[in-house]
């Protein structure tokens, strides 16, 4: 456990007068936890919905696909151009952790807005 000492509101006999524990760092966040018990996360089935707006972020767009094409099992691209426009939809199977680090680094984007939706149950593990 790592704490930090305070000096708000004096000291005591060398002791500091409350610790404050650092976030995050008394105990392993519980997904990591399963992960070092040697369960793993369960696997989900997801939707994400892209809108691109801004032709500048489609290289950069496509290279965090391809990082985590091992869990694509779908994609659809509807061009508009004459709306100067993308609509992209990305079926995946991943752990929630996953699909939420994906969605969140294609709507950080300069002109890119996602939604992600999740199937009410869970995938049922399919063989690769």
């Amino acid at each position: 456990m790592t704490a930090q000492r305070s000096l708000a509101g004096g000291e005591s006999k060398g002791r500091p007068a409350f610790v404050h524990l650092t976030p995050g760092r008394e105990a392993a966040a519980p997904e990591r936890q399963k992960k070092d018990e040697g369960m793993e996360e369960s696997k989900r089935i997801a939707l994400i919905g892209i809108i691109v707006e801004e032709g500048a972020s489609v290289e950069k767009m496509n290279a965090l696909l391809h990082e985590y094409r091992q869990n694509i099992i779908g994609r659809m691209g509807i061009p508009r151009p004459e709306e100067q426009l993308s609509i992209i939809s990305i079926a995946m199977e991943a752990d929630g952790n996953t699909i939420s680090a994906l969605s969140g680094k294609l709507g950080a984007l300069p002109g890119v807005s996602t939604k992600t939706i999740y199937a009410k149950q869970k995938a049922s593990g399919r063989a690769d």
